[in-house]
């Protein structure tokens, strides 16, 4: 139950500069009103995409949407479950790396969700 507690008061939200994705102010409203089951959310709107890369990189679970660069960190090595939402869920059977990188001990797990469930 720590461990799950750890991972829980570590989530972060990865957003622009900007902060002008509508998600990002309703996150923050629900976040104040302890209306999340997560403890502590933090908002990284970095201007340095190297910075934003490294979090995402590092992750060891990820929302994504659908981008090219959700594609590149869904090969990350480290992610072992990504959550993916109606039109960014891939095709079945998508072909990802030809072979997983040596450091790589799990598959990561995708996990779509649909209207039809």
């Amino acid at each position: 139950h720590r461990q799950e507690e750890s991972a829980l008061a570590s989530t972060v939200l990865v957003t622009s500069p900007d902060r002008a994705s509508p998600v990002v102010r309703a996150l923050e409203l629900l976040s104040a009103t302890n209306a999340l089951r997560v403890p502590r959310l933090r908002i990284s709107a970095s201007a340095s995409f190297a910075t934003d890369l490294q979090l995402l990189l590092c992750a060891r679970s990820l929302v994504l949407a659908t981008s090219t660069l959700s594609e590149l960190i869904a090969d990350s090595p480290n992610l072992r479950d990504a959550y993916r939402f109606g039109r960014s869920c891939p095709p079945p059977m998508e072909k990802r790396c030809a072979r997983p990188p040596p450091s790589a001990t799990a598959a990561t797990r995708v996990w779509c969700v649909t209207r039809e469930g």
